[in-house]
């Protein structure tokens, strides 16, 4: 292996492990309650089935802009505004969706709403840990130059 590719791909693992530790700061509260809220019921389901997964997507859609767009204003680079405020809509989309998820799931748990909130946060997960390795990796790249 070349040594600007072994470089490439070590920034690339670092890149990877700080949006991980990034991650891990956002949904690990919410993992905690959901974990002793099952633990304390007797219901192990809970884990998969707690309507705080909601909570838990709130926050990644909404921290993994900030820190996109945070990082990569540390690049220097010119931000596509335009490029910004699509994400950031589809931001609050995602948000507003799971805010009225969660609401509708105090009142009735029913397995739409379940399968709703699993694909919400599985989507806000993934693509804040896309979003955020690239902006790490982009930052780190600049530091590397």
């Amino acid at each position: 292996m070349t040594e600007p590719s072994a470089n490439r791909n070590r920034n690339i693992i670092r890149a990877m492990l700080s949006a991980c530790y990034e991650y891990l700061l956002v949904a690990a509260p919410v993992s905690l309650y959901v974990v002793l809220e099952a633990i304390s019921s007797g219901e192990p389901k809970r884990l998969a089935f707690s309507p705080e997964w909601s909570i838990a997507t709130i926050f990644l859609a909404y921290q993994g802009i900030a820190l996109y767009r945070q990082d990569l204003m540390k690049t220097g680079r010119e931000l596509s505004e335009s490029t910004v405020n699509i994400l950031s809509f589809l931001s609050l989309i995602v948000i507003i969706l799971s805010s009225i998820n969660a609401y509708m799931s105090l009142s009735k748990e029913t397995i739409a709403s379940i399968v709703v909130r699993i694909a919400l946060f599985c989507g806000a997960s993934i693509s804040f840990i896309l979003f955020v390795a690239g902006a790490k990796f982009a930052l780190i790249a600049k530091e590397d130059a």
